[in-house]
């Protein structure tokens, strides 16, 4: 049998904070990451809700620059996910868990 075991540690200094929104102390990969990741959010709302794409409507149907697009929002994801588990080095010590 596989048991998997986490330990969640969530510090809320403000109502901001709890909400995601900082005070702008991220790096500008965390920034980029976080904006890419959204946009790829609200593009694919907008494609289950409405059923609109609006990079293949900018950009064309698997054209070279849609593809980087969605490479990018792609490769986005894959580190917003990441940082759900690994600090990202740029917020010095806020994600690590008391013993």
């Amino acid at each position: 049998m596989l048991g998997f075991r986490f330990k969640w540690r969530i510090t809320v200094e403000s109502d901001n904070r709890r909400w995601g929104m900082t005070s702008g102390k991220d790096c500008a990969v965390c920034k980029v990451v976080g904006l890419l990741a959204g946009i790829g959010a609200l593009n694919w709302g907008l494609v289950g809700i409405f059923g609109i794409d609006l990079v293949e409507q900018l950009l064309g149907e698997m054209t070279g620059p849609a593809r980087v697009v969605y490479g990018l929002i792609g490769i986005a994801g894959l580190l917003a996910l990441l940082s759900l588990v690994k600090c990202c080095p740029c917020k010095k010590g806020t994600c690590e868990t008391k013993k």
